[in-house]
C-alpha cells in the first residue's frame, strides 16, 4: 500500500512537471529570430512585396522579417554606416558593389556554399558586379534591361515597320517630325527623357565603361564619341533650343501625360516595367510595339550586346542575424515565390529557371521580348570597381554638356577622364 502511494506521488509529480514543461516549450518553439529589411520600392509595388513578405512570416516559425519600403538610396547608406541599421536591405548592383568595397556589407560566399545556392542559375555579369576581392555582396533579384518601344499607328502613317538599327531610327525621325509653327508638336524621340542612360546605347558601338585587366577608364574613345555624336542628333538636327522647348511642355512620367502615351514622341527606350505603365496611364487605343534595342549599321558584331542592371538583396556588415536573413533571401528565390512577385510586379527575374519558366508565356508574357535578349543576346553589366556611380554620375554630365551644345563628345569624354583620374590611380595603386 505504501508501495503505491509513493508510486502514485511519483507519477503525479512527473505529470505535474511534464505539463509545467509544456507551456515552456511552446514558447520556445514559438519565438521566432526576427530581421528587418529596407528597400526603397514605394506604392503599390511596396504593397506587392509586403504581400509576399507576409506569406514568408507565415509559412515557417524561425524568422520573422520586419519590412520598412520608400527608403532612398542615402538613407539605406545612413543606415548602414550606423549602429542600429537594418539586416538586410536591397538597391542596385552598383550600390552593392560600392558599399561591398566600403565594408558596409557582409559577404555572402559562405552562406551561399551552406545553403547550396546555385549561382550559375544566375545571369554571370550580376554576379560579377557583386563580386569585389572575391567577395560576393549580393544576391540578384529583380532585373531591369531596356528595349524600343514604338507607337505602331504614327509608323503605319509614314509606312515605316520597327527599324532594324540605329540609323534607319534616325531616318524615321526625321520624317515623323511635326510642326506648328515654330514649335514642334511630335518628335521621334528625345534621348535624354525622361533620363539620360548613360552607356545602355554605347555598347552597341563597343563601348566599354572600364577595363579591369589594364585598370583603366574606356573614355575618351571613339567608340564613345561615335555612340555620343549620333545620340546628340537628335538635338543637333531638329534645334537645340526647339527641342529643349518641346520637352519642357511634356507631362510626368509615371502619368497618362507620359509624352509616349500622348503621341507626341514615337519612340521610348524603356525596360520591362513599361507594360505595366502602358496599361495603367495609356488610352485603351494605344497601339505599341516593343523590340531589342538595335545596333548600328556600322558595328553589326557588338548589335547582340545588352546592358542589364539587377536590384540586390545585401545583409548588413553588422548584422548577427545572418544566417536568418540567408534563409528569407534564399525564400525569395525559390522559383515559385519568385516568379509570383515578378509576374505580379511585372519584374524580369534574374534566374535562368524562372526565365524560361512556362509560367511566363501564360501569366506574363509581355516579359518575353527582354527575356529573349538575355537568353539570345550577350548581356552585359557594370564593371567590378568602386567608383562606378561616381564614373556613371559623370557620363551623365558628359551628355548634358554635349546636348546643351557646350562640349563635343571627345571634349565632354576628357573631362570625365580629369575628373575621375585620381579615383582610376588609387585603384591601380592597389
Amino acid at each position: 500500500m505504501k508501495f503505491k502511494r509513493v508510486l502514485s506521488l511519483v507519477i503525479g509529480a512527473s505529470l505535474a512537471f511534464s505539463l509545467a514543461l509544456v507551456p515552456m516549450q511552446h514558447s520556445r518553439a514559438a519565438e521566432k529570430t526576427k530581421i528587418s529589411f529596407w528597400h526603397g520600392w514605394t506604392g503599390d509595388e511596396a504593397k506587392k512585396l509586403k504581400g509576399y513578405i507576409d506569406e514568408f512570416n507565415a509559412s515557417q516559425d524561425e524568422v520573422e522579417v520586419d519590412v520598412l519600403d520608400s527608403q532612398s538610396r542615402d538613407a539605406l547608406l545612413t543606415a548602414l554606416t550606423g549602429s542600429d541599421g537594418p539586416d538586410m536591405v536591397y538597391n542596385m548592383d552598383f550600390m552593392a558593389n560600392q558599399w561591398g568595397n566600403a565594408g558596409l556589407l557582409r559577404p555572402l560566399n559562405d552562406l551561399i556554399e551552406s545553403s547550396g545556392m546555385d549561382l550559375e542559375n544566375s545571369v554571370k555579369s550580376e554576379i560579377d558586379i557583386v563580386t569585389v576581392d572575391d567577395n560576393i555582396y549580393g544576391i540578384p533579384y529583380t532585373m531591369d534591361i531596356f528595349a524600343l518601344f514604338y507607337n505602331k499607328k504614327i509608323l503605319a502613317e509614314h509606312g515605316f515597320e520597327a527599324p532594324k538599327t540605329l540609323e534607319e531610327m534616325f531616318e524615321q525621325c526625321k520624317a515623323i517630325a511635326t510642326k506648328e509653327g515654330d514649335s514642334y508638336t511630335r518628335l521621334g524621340y528625345v534621348p535624354d527623357f525622361p533620363w539620360i542612360e548613360a552607356s545602355l546605347m554605347a555598347h552597341k558601338y563597343g563601348a566599354y565603361l572600364w577595363d579591369s585587366e589594364k585598370k583603366e577608364l574606356g573614355m575618351p574613345s571613339e567608340a564613345w564619341e561615335e555612340y555620343l555624336a549620333y545620340k546628340d542628333q537628335y538635338y543637333s538636327e531638329f534645334g537645340r533650343d526647339e527641342v529643349t522647348k518641346f520637352k519642357s511642355g511634356f507631362g510626368a512620367y509615371d502619368s497618362p501625360e507620359n509624352p509616349f502615351f500622348q503621341g507626341k514622341v514615337a519612340f521610348a527606350i524603356e525596360g520591362e516595367w513599361y507594360p505595366t505603365f502602358i496599361k495603367d496611364y495609356a488610352p485603351a487605343d494605344f497601339e505599341w510595339g516593343v523590340v531589342p534595342l538595335p545596333g548600328s549599321e556600322k558595328h553589326p558584331e557588338f548589335a547582340d550586346v545588352a546592358e542589364t542592371s539587377a536590384g540586390m538583396l545585401m545583409i548588413n556588415g553588422k548584422s548577427e542575424k545572418a544566417e536568418a536573413c540567408f534563409k528569407f533571401i534564399s525564400w525569395l528565390k525559390e522559383d515559385q515565390h519568385y516568379l509570383d512577385f515578378c509576374i505580379a510586379k511585372g519584374s524580369l527575374p534574374s534566374s535562368y529557371t524562372a526565365m524560361r519558366s512556362e509560367r511566363i508565356d501564360k501569366e506574363a508574357p509581355e516579359l518575353r521580348p527582354f527575356i529573349d535578349v538575355v537568353l539570345n543576346g550577350n548581356p552585359k553589366s557594370g564593371p567590378s570597381v568602386a567608383f562606378l556611380s561616381e564614373l556613371v554620375r559623370q557620363l551623365r554630365k558628359a551628355e548634358e554638356s554635349v546636348f546643351a551644345g557646350d562640349q563635343d563628345p571627345h571634349e565632354a569624354y576628357e573631362v570625365v577622364a580629369a575628373e575621375l583620374a585620381d579615383q582610376v590611380e588609387e585603384v591601380k595603386s592597389e
